[in-house]
């Protein structure tokens, strides 16, 4: 790929040569490296820019780097960054994230998580190896392995914001194989944090004393890292368990059980009752795991015939996605019949799925659960109107206002809303037009 970027360079210099270049500007990009941010986004002549490329250890176009550099006339072409841009994206590269103890910048994370898509496809052309030389049991533990760091990049990836790449994480060959595993039976050996905490602790100070000894052992080493891995996500899913089951060890179990039937018989119960003020729910008791390709990249779903819900697997014990398809079923399956369904999906769909989305985030981070972010452009234009419209409103309240109400009043509601505050308001209304007008035109749309 260097040798590619050096090529494209000498084309974009040749060209410059011909219309009398005398500079250069430096493109600009999010999670860009440290020792690249001072410079990008600017322009520079032909002698500055010789001169940084000469004084970094690490060139730009050189080593991966992803910064390539047009020809400028100095004074006269327009900079294509402004500087709130390149303050921006800086600010996004380095702002700090903290995870399970650990701080670094989205950057540094970034480097982690590429790190781990290789660790990933080394694991995945193990089991391709294994599964030609029909080795099974070798096959199902690099299958562990695989599931356990996709499940902990998955978890990096949504902290901080980045969202997976599994572009990266691709094999050609690979084929997923089934592990089988007792979930309720792997959680009942634990009856707190503190013994996750220790367990984690233990195999962490193993694998310290084996590589800090003359054997090393490599194979081992990554054993010991994947049951690590394997118990951090075991912990962060027990945690969310007793959070949204309020510490009742019997919702908890339901909620940890590989059984979507029982899984969901938790979520109900811990959504009934006054804690958050749900109408009842139209659940069958009725819930399915399916094949990704059945789901059509959904997480979760809604069958109209049967109110029942289907999940992907690994969506299971996402408790957002199960409190989001349950919110249907006290939503839009509440209030509407299926001719109302249909036209509430076809004309203000953002309405019911942002609204239901919105109300579920904020039921995960009322009980402090980091909820699995979806739907955003609705969600984000629920967020204008309500600063606009209800700022004094928590983004609970407001959620669960909006979400006591049927999909189509809330239609409604928004739209009245906006026209009050263009009428009583005009130059309030004025300054704010073109973000409500877009907020309410997002909602209205049949797919974010």
């Amino acid at each position: 790929m260097d040798a590619t970027r050096r090529m494209n360079q000498r084309v974009m210099a040749e060209v410059g040569e011909q219309f009398g270049a005398n500079g250069v500007e430096i493109d600009a990009h999010m999670l860009c490296a440290e020792d690249h941010l001072p410079y990008q986004g600017h322009q520079y002549s032909n002698e500055e820019f010789d001169e940084i490329q000469g004084g970094l250890p690490r060139p730009f176009g050189e080593w991966n780097c992803r910064h390539t550099w047009a020809p400028i006339i100095g004074g006269v072409s327009p900079r294509a960054y402004t500087d709130e841009d390149v303050e921006r994206f800086a600010r996004f590269s380095t702002e700090e994230i903290e995870i399970d103890g650990t701080t670094k910048t989205r950057y540094e994370w970034s480097q982690a998580m590429r790190r781990m898509e290789t660790a990933i496809r080394e694991k995945k052309d193990t089991a391709t190896l294994a599964e030609a030389a029909g080795d099974q049991v070798l096959r199902r533990d690099c299958q562990s392995s695989i599931n356990a760091m996709v499940k902990e990049y998955e978890r990096i990836s949504d902290r901080t914001g980045m969202g997976p790449d599994f572009r990266r994480t691709y094999v050609g060959g690979f084929k997923d194989v089934k592990v089988e595993t007792d979930t309720q039976s792997e959680y009942s050996k634990y009856n707190s944090l503190a013994d996750f905490e220790k367990q984690i602790g233990d195999l962490r100070e193993q694998r310290r004393r084996m590589m800090e000894s003359e054997v090393y052992d490599a194979a081992k080493s990554q054993s010991l890292l994947d049951k690590i891995l394997h118990l951090q996500n075991m912990r962060e899913t027990w945690r969310n368990a007793d959070l949204l089951a309020a510490g009742d060890k019997t919702i908890r179990r339901e909620l940890l059980s590989n059984n979507p039937v029982k899984v969901m018989q938790g979520v109900e119960k811990a959504l009934n009752g006054d804690r958050f003020g749900l109408p009842d729910s139209k659940w069958s008791g009725k819930a399915e795991i399916k094949d990704p390709s059945v789901m059509r990249g959904a997480a979760g779903s809604v069958l109209d015939s049967t109110k029942g819900i289907w999940f992907q697997k690994k969506y299971l014990h996402e408790y957002t996605v199960a409190i989001h398809e349950d919110l249907h079923l006290r939503s839009i399956h509440l209030y509407d019949s299926a001719v109302d369904r249909q036209w509430v999906r076809m004309n203000i769909k953002g309405y019911e799925e942002g609204v239901v989305q919105l109300r579920a985030e904020t039921i995960c981070e009322k009980v402090g659960i980091k909820p699995l972010k979806a739907y955003s452009e609705y969600t984000e234009a629920l967020r204008v109107l309500h600063q606009t419209f209800e700022p004094q409103k928590s983004e609970y309240d407001f959620a669960k206002d909006l979400f006591d109400k049927s999909p189509i009043t809330r239609y409604n509601v928004c739209e009245q809303m906006a026209q009050e505050l263009k009428d009583k308001h005009p130059r309030k209304w004025n300054r704010i037009e073109n973000d409500v007008t877009r907020a309410l035109t997002t909602l209205r749309m049949r797919k974010p």
